[in-house]
Formats: C-alpha cells, structure tokens, sequence
C-alpha cells in the first residue's frame, strides 16, 4: 500500500510533460463517458441533467486537475487566470465572431463529405423544455469556463514546452476529439486553435473563457429561436426532413459554383480579420506575455521520444470511438 501510494506520487511530481497530458486526457475522458452513460441511466429532469452535465461531467475533472497538478505555481499562476482589461474582453468577443465565416465553411464542408443527419422534432421539443436559466448555466456558462480551464488552463501546460504552434493544435486536437461528433468536429478544432492563440497572446485564459461562453450562449439562443419557432407552427407546417426534400441534384450548378466562391470569399476575409484582431490583441497586451516569450521563440522542429511516442496511445481509444461513430454515420 505504501509503495502504490509513493508511486503515486512519484508520478504526480514529475514534470507536466506530454506524456502526463495524454495520461490525464485518458482518464479524463473516460471519467466523462463512463459518468454520461451513468446521468442517463438515471430518472432526472432535463433540466438538473443539464445542469449536473455541465458541472459534474466537466466541471470536477477540470478542478480536480488544476488544483492536483499545479505544482509549484499557484493555482491562478499555473491555469493563467490573470485579469485582463475590458478592451482585451471586447477584442476576444470580436475574433469569436470574425472567425465564423471560416467555421462555417468548414461545417458546409463536413456537410458535403458526411451524409445529413437527420432532425427530429421530438428532440427539439425537449430542448424547449429546458428552462431558459438552465440553458444558460449548463450548456452556456459551465462548459465554456470549464473545459477552457482544462484544455487551455492545464493540459495546454504539458505541451508547450515544444514550441506554441504544436501546443496549441495538439491540445485543439484533443478538444474536438472530445466532443466525440464527426459533423461537428471542424468547429471545435478551429476554435480551440483561435483560443489557445488567446491565451498566448494576453498570458490568461480569461479571453478564450469569455470567448468560449459567448460562442455556447450564441448557439443557445439561436437554437432555442428556432425550437421555439418550429413549435409554434402548426404540425402540418412545420419544417421536417421529409417537408424539405432537396437533393444537390436539384440546385442548378452555376449556383452551387457562385455560392462556393462566395463562401470562400467571405472565409478567406474571415481569416485576415482574424488574424489582424489577434495581433492587435496581443499588442494590448504586449507588457503582460512575458512568460509566453521563451515559448514563442522555440522554432526546433517537434521530434518526440520512445515514451513520448508511446504515450499516444492513451488518446487512441477516443479516436477509436470518434472512428466508430464516424463509420455508423456514413453507414447508416
């Protein structure tokens, strides 16, 4: 007992390198899959589901994580929860906004590879359901700050001493993964690309906090709009998959072809104001990244050792299950 328990800790001493961050990203993850099968077995209202979803599901691990492993840094110095300015706050929102034209063709695409999924109105009416405090709080407040102080806060921590770039689509990576859906899997990943360049460019995680809140609350608001507009039409008018039968084959090409360049267009401006408010985002915080310099200036290419390679393997159950949903999809 003693010696499992000074391994333990032997293990919870060692530097937060890669191998620990793919280590914690398992059993993260199956915490998560294992306690969604276990609410859903459970008799609960979708409201206290929604709530103990966000709260339990991500909420615990992200805290128990931080505050486990923060070594000897405090826990605001270790996750990067330093104030910002409102101005910072103001620019976050701006790029969460201006990198959406890219998500969108991003998602145009995925809808074009993978077959329509599709909507039921039961499901829609059960979202309606939920009350509007507790779609705000479960699906718009806790997973934003949650999984931000996981991913960006701690695991963004073990990879970053490789060089920015990888840190950041690695840990991206990981992030999307998580969300265990194919179509919407392009969504995250570029998110989670734009955030950790956040969290580079002010030292906070505060910025891609709000950021990430905005974006779930956005889609809270539009998705509660719609369900409430679909149950308000009466049920022989309202929109289904089979009322809406429009196949590729039906739109005339030239409009396909304008609509594609159109959607390119609009991405690629997407991208230079994306990139323009990331600067300026970083140059009003210039004073306050130091920390972030030594980081920013590794350019060695990422070359991974025996164990480090090795320690891959942690992730590759999630991207068996990702591979499996993937399949059923196209399948089915």
């Amino acid at each position: 007992m003693i010696d499992k328990k000074n391994r333990r800790e032997r293990w919870r001493m060692k530097p937060f390198d890669l191998i620990k961050t793919n280590q914690l990203y398992f059993w993260v993850s199956l915490y998560f899959l294992v306690g969604s099968l276990g609410l859903s077995m459970i008799d609960l209202s979708m409201n206290m589901y929604i709530l103990l979803n966000g709260l339990l599901l991500v909420g615990v691990p992200a805290l128990f994580v931080a505050y486990r492993y923060k070594g000897e840094k405090g826990f605001k110095e270790f996750v990067r929860l330093n104030p910002v300015s409102f101005k910072t706050i103001l620019y976050s929102v701006m790029i969460l906004i201006s990198v959406y034209p890219i998500i969108m063709l991003s998602n145009a695409l995925m809808m074009i590879i993978l077959p329509e999924i599709p909507t039921e109105l039961n499901n829609q009416k059960s979202f309606v359901a939920i009350a509007v405090g507790f779609q705000i709080i479960g699906l718009g407040l806790f997973p934003g700050f949650f999984e931000e102080l996981l991913f960006r806060g701690v695991l963004l921590r073990g990879v970053e001493n490789r060089n920015k770039q990888f840190a950041i689509i690695y840990i991206a990576f990981l992030f999307s993964l998580l969300h265990l859906n194919p179509y919407n899997f392009m969504g995250p990943f570029i998110l989670g690309i734009v955030f950790g360049y956040m969290v580079y460019a002010t030292n906070s995680i505060i910025p891609s906090m709000i950021a990430h809140m905005t974006n779930n609350l956005m889609a809270v608001g539009l998705l509660f709009v719609s369900t409430k507009l679909q149950t308000l039409l009466p049920e022989e008018e309202s929109l289904s998959a089979e009322s809406i039968d429009v196949s590729m084959t039906d739109i005339p090409m030239a409009s396909i072809i304008l609509s594609g360049f159109m959607l390119l267009g609009l991405a690629y401006g997407s991208f230079r104001l994306t990139r323009f408010l990331l600067r300026k985002l970083k140059e009003e915080n210039e004073q306050k990244v130091k920390e972030n310099r030594g980081i920013e200036n590794v350019k060695e290419p990422v070359v991974f050792t025996k164990k480090e390679r090795r320690s891959f393997f942690y992730i590759f159950p999630m991207v068996a299950i990702f591979i499996c949903i993937l399949c059923y999809a196209v399948m089915t």
